[in-house]
């Protein structure tokens, strides 16, 4: 027991203090390698893991290293401990939100950061199209996903589209290491993968019985763990479609709120499922939205991570996923289109959409510091915008 505490704390300390997304996965490998939780070989195993599943990555590693340590036990005392405290974290700055955010001034802060969550996006999309590009092939997928969710296709059989593009067109992928895998998966973890999945699908159809828009929660957070491959942003375009055009529970600005919250949180941008959820219906609805977008993507590292090699030597699972990556990359360009469609444009925003761009692009300052210059600006229009002429369109 002793030792499952140790691995929480360990995982809690390291999820407070991730602020830097996937940049803290060095660190994590030196805790993780000096306390004898996993050897060096077998953590670089479950980075090239998490570039296959989707999800967060850094709450991928987490279980995986849970998994190796200590088994099924170890993988959830890991995948919690990663995610507790950006989720208690994100709990308080929601209720902040619901309580204050019709104030005027807080509302002007809100239309900065609308501005800086857009460059946040498309900052995203950059650097994910840097690490998935390997050739024109790619942009060209990422261009047929763009135009297709701009005209709102839904985003299964674009990313489908997206995955059949890239088997017909990409080369073969180079292997990845197998050695020391299991040739099918070990009989006592098939039926702890089954009890996990039986659970999952449990949650999702009482949420039913609870309120049918709580089962339809669990069923979009669900499907948005699923396809969220490539990290957490690739949940955005989900949460649009599903939490916005589709069910229309939030609107854009209080989604781009979500997202914005969500990055001052340490941890991983999926968080937002809590925001949303605790919108919908309080603590009940932030809990039932943070496990259902958590536990899939967690059940599938657990299932994959013993077979990965026969799973990730396979050309046409890989070439499927690096489609899908590209795909990705396409809506969240049309995401931040659309989201810079919805924002109230005036000297304040247009000044810190220009200045978030500049300094992330020059500087690469971390979306904090973005943040922090957004309510600079703001508050100074709030008390002096009044001096300033209106914008021309």
């Amino acid at each position: 027991m002793l030792d499952y505490l140790k691995l929480f704390l360990l995982f809690f300390r390291v999820g407070a203090t991730n602020f830097g997304g996937p940049a803290i996965i060095p660190f994590l490998r030196t805790e993780v390698i000096k306390r004898g939780h996993i050897d060096a070989r077998r953590f670089g195993r479950g980075v090239a893991l998490t570039e296959i599943l989707p999800g967060s990555t850094i709450l991928q590693l987490s279980g995986y290293v849970g998994l190796e340590y200590k088994g099924v036990p170890g993988a959830i005392v890991a995948f919690a401990g990663m995610a507790m405290p950006s989720f208690l974290l994100m709990l308080g700055l929601t209720w902040l939100y619901v309580a204050y955010h019709s104030l005027d001034i807080v509302r002007a802060v809100l239309a900065c950061m609308d501005a800086v969550i857009v460059v946040v996006i498309l900052q995203a999309a950059r650097l994910s199209g840097k690490v998935t590009f390997k050739s024109w092939r790619g942009p060209a997928i990422a261009a047929v996903s763009l135009v297709l969710f701009l005209f709102k296709i839904p985003s299964l059989p674009v990313l489908g589209g997206c995955a059949a593009l890239a088997m017909l067109a990409l080369p073969m992928p180079e292997p990845v290491d197998a050695s020391g895998d299991e040739e099918r998966m070990p009989p006592r973890l098939l039926r702890q993968v089954l009890c996990l999945t039986a659970t999952m699908a449990a949650l999702t159809v009482g949420a039913f019985f609870w309120e049918p828009r709580m089962g339809q929660l669990a069923v979009d957070m669900v499907k948005a763990s699923l396809l969220s491959f490539g990290g957490g942003f690739a949940t955005i375009p989900i949460f649009l479609e599903d939490v916005v055009h589709g069910s229309h529970w939030l609107t854009a600005s209080q989604l781009s709120a979500g997202i914005m919250l969500g990055q001052v949180t340490p941890g991983p941008v999926v968080i937002t499922a809590t925001f949303i959820g605790y919108l919908m219906h309080g603590l009940a609805g932030a809990t039932l939205a943070t496990v259902c977008i958590l536990g899939p993507s967690f059940i599938l590292v657990v299932a994959i991570a013993p077979v990965f090699g026969k799973v990730g030597n396979n050309p046409w699972v890989r070439k499927a996923v690096s489609g899908v990556l590209a795909g990705f990359v396409g809506m969240l360009v049309s995401v931040a289109v659309f989201l810079a469609q919805q924002v109230q444009w005036n000297w304040a925003t247009g000044a810190t959409l220009v200045l978030a761009a500049v300094l992330m692009a020059w500087k690469k300052l971390s979306v904090i510091w973005l943040i922090l210059i957004g309510i600079a600006i703001a508050v100074g229009n709030y008390y002096f915008g009044r001096y300033l002429p209106p914008l021309p369109f």
